[in-house]
C-alpha cells in the first residue's frame, strides 16, 4: 500500500517509489523488506487491469468519454461509467453532491486508435451497453467524431426500440467556445491579449521573480481565461506600487557570462566586488548608474559592459514600457472578469447539483446578480440560452451530468505518469489510466494483487496492442547468434 500510494497519490516516479522504500527498509529493518520499482509499476498495472475487468454500474448510469494524447502515434480512447443512483443517494442524504471526483467513474474500456471515426467508436459502444445495459445519459467534449458516434448510438437505439441515451455536450468545453467566437475576432481584445503575452514572455524569460511556476506557463486561452486576467493584474499591480521614481538596478549573471569574464577578472583585480557593491544599491536615472559604473569599475571589459547594458531590463522602468498603455485595456479587463465570475459560478452550480429545472431556474438568478457588461453581457446572455436549451427536455426533477472535467483531470495526470517513463508509450501503461479511478483502498489492492497475475496483464496488452515496436526490436537483437562458422562468416 505504501509503494501504490507513493505512486499514485504522492506523484513519484516508480523509481523514486522503490528508493524510498528502500530507504525506509534500510531504517526500519523489522517492518519492511523493499521491492524493486519494477515489481511497484507491475503491481500499479495489476491493479489497473483488476478495475477495468470489475467495472460495476447500476441500472441507471452514465458514460463519459474523451481521447486522450498521442504516444507512438496512437491515442487512447477512453470510456467510463458513472453511478447515477449513487449521487442522487448522496444529494438526498446530503452526503455529497453532483461534483465527480476519480473515485466516482469506473474503467469500461481502453481502446488504443491511430484514427478515429464514429463507426469505429459506435462498436465499442455497443460492447459497453450489451455488458452494462444503455446508457442513461452520455457528455462528451464535442469532438466530430464522438458527435458523429453518439449520433449513430441514438439512431441504432431507436432502430432497436431501446431508450435513447441524451448526448450532452460537455459545459465548461461548450462554454469555451461561446467565449471564443464573441471574443476571437474582436480588436480590443486582441490588443488585450498581446498586451498579456509580452508581458508573460518578459516575465518568463528575465524576471522569474515575477513568474511563479503558478502563471509560468502559457494558459489555455479559451478554457482558462483567468490565467491571462491574472498575468495582467500581476503586472498592474506591479506598475501601481512604485514608490518612488529611483530605479532599482539588480542584475544576476549567468555561469556562461561568469566564464567569459575569468581571464578578466584575474587582470581587473576587484573588479567584480565593486560590480556587486554597485548592482546593490538604487539610482536616480539611468545616466546616474552609468556613471557609478565608469567611476567604480574603470577596467571594465568591453563585453561586459555591453552584457550589463543590455540588462536593464530588470528595472522597474522595463515593466513600464512593457505595459504600456495598460489604462486602455482596464475597460475589457472588467468585462471578462465578471464574465468569467460568472461562469465560474454557474459552472460550480451545476457541476455540484447536475443538470435540471432547479438548477437552471438558480442560473438565471445568478446571471441577474452577476451585472455584466460590454462584451461580457452578450457572451452571459448566450450561455444562459445554451443552458436553458440543454435543459428544455428535462422533466421535473431529472438530473443529469453536464460536464466532463473528471476525465480531463485523469488524463493529465495520466499523461503525467507517461512522460515521466524512460520510454513514454502506450502499451501496458494504458493500464494506469483505469488504476487511477476508483478509491485506493487495502482491501480492494489485496484482491486485485491476488485475483490479477502478471501473465494476464502481459496477455491484454498483447490482444490489445500487439507486439509493440521496442519488443519487436528486442525479438529481432536477441536472436539466436549463428554456430556454423559459413554461417558466422555470412553474418559479418
Amino acid at each position: 500500500m505504501l509503494g501504490i500510494s507513493l505512486y499514485f497519490e504522492g506523484a513519484f516516479r516508480f523509481r523514486a517509489a522503490g528508493r524510498i522504500l528502500s530507504i525506509l527498509s534500510g531504517t526500519f529493518r523489522w517492518i519492511l523488506r523493499a521491492p524493486c520499482y519494477t515489481t511497484v509499476r507491475l503491481w500499479a498495472l495489476r491493479i489497473g487491469l483488476y478495475r477495468l475487468q470489475s467495472a460495476k454500474l447500476g441500472p441507471r448510469w452514465a458514460m463519459i468519454c474523451d481521447h486522450t494524447a498521442t504516444f507512438g502515434g496512437l491515442k487512447l480512447f477512453v470510456i467510463c461509467g458513472v453511478d447515477l443512483d449513487r449521487l442522487d443517494h448522496r444529494l438526498e442524504t446530503k452526503t455529497g453532491n453532483f461534483n465527480l471526483s476519480h473515485q466516482d467513474v469506473q474503467p469500461l474500456a481502453l481502446v488504443p486508435m491511430k484514427n478515429s471515426s464514429g463507426e469505429a467508436l459506435l462498436e465499442h459502444y455497443l460492447e459497453c451497453s450489451a455488458k452494462y445495459g444503455n446508457p442513461e445519459n452520455m457528455v462528451t467534449d464535442g469532438g466530430s467524431d464522438i458527435i458523429k458516434s453518439a449520433r449513430l448510438l441514438s439512431e441504432h437505439q431507436r432502430s432497436e426500440g431501446q431508450l435513447v441515451t441524451r448526448h450532452s455536450y460537455d459545459l465548461s468545453h461548450r462554454i469555451a467556445r461561446i467565449i471564443q467566437g464573441q471574443l476571437e475576432p474582436s480588436e480590443r481584445w486582441q490588443n488585450f491579449e498581446k498586451l498579456v503575452t509580452e508581458a508573460r514572455q518578459y516575465c518568463k524569460y528575465k524576471v522569474k521573480e515575477l513568474s511563479p511556476p503558478s502563471l509560468r506557463h502559457g494558459p489555455d486561452r479559451w478554457m482558462n481565461l483567468g490565467g491571462i486576467l491574472k498575468w495582467y493584474s500581476r503586472m498592474v499591480e506591479r506598475i501601481q506600487g512604485q514608490k518612488s521614481e529611483t530605479i532599482k538596478l539588480r542584475f544576476g549573471l549567468t555561469e556562461g557570462v561568469w566564464r567569459a569574464g575569468r581571464a578578466a577578472y584575474r587582470k581587473c583585480g576587484k573588479l567584480f566586488k565593486s560590480l556587486k557593491r554597485l548592482c546593490g544599491k538604487e539610482h536616480a536615472s539611468k545616466e546616474a548608474y552609468q556613471e557609478a559604473l565608469a567611476e567604480r569599475c574603470p577596467k571594465m571589459p568591453h563585453g561586459m559592459k555591453e552584457y550589463l547594458n543590455d540588462r536593464k531590463d530588470l528595472n522597474q522602468t522595463s515593466i513600464e514600457e512593457i505595459m504600456a498603455g495598460w489604462e486602455e485595456h482596464q475597460e475589457i479587463y472588467r468585462e471578462v472578469n465578471g464574465l468569467l465570475e460568472f461562469t465560474n459560478e454557474i459552472q460550480k452550480r451545476i457541476k455540484e447539483n447536475g443538470l435540471s429545472k432547479e438548477t437552471v431556474e438558480g442560473c438565471r438568478e445568478t446571471h441577474q446578480e452577476a451585472g455584466l457588461t460590454g462584451s461580457g453581457e452578450a457572451i452571459g446572455q448566450k450561455v444562459m440560452e445554451t443552458i436553458e436549451a440543454m435543459a428544455k427536455d428535462l422533466t421535473e426533477g431529472e438530473r443529469l451530468l453536464a460536464t466532463s472535467d473528471v476525465v480531463e483531470s485523469l488524463n493529465g495526470k495520466w499523461k503525467m505518469l507517461i512522460e515521466g517513463s524512460r520510454t513514454p508509450a502506450l502499451g501496458s501503461n494504458a493500464l494506469l489510466m483505469a488504476a487511477l479511478m476508483g478509491e485506493l483502498r487495502s482491501d480492494t489492492v489485496k484482491q486485485a494483487l491476488e485475483e490479477v497475475k502478471v501473465r494476464d496483464v502481459e496477455t491484454w496488452t498483447k490482444e490489445t496492442f500487439g507486439i509493440t515496436f521496442h519488443q519487436e526490436k528486442s525479438a529481432g537483437t536477441n536472436s539466436k547468434f549463428p554456430e556454423n562458422p559459413q554461417e558466422i562468416a555470412h553474418a559479418f
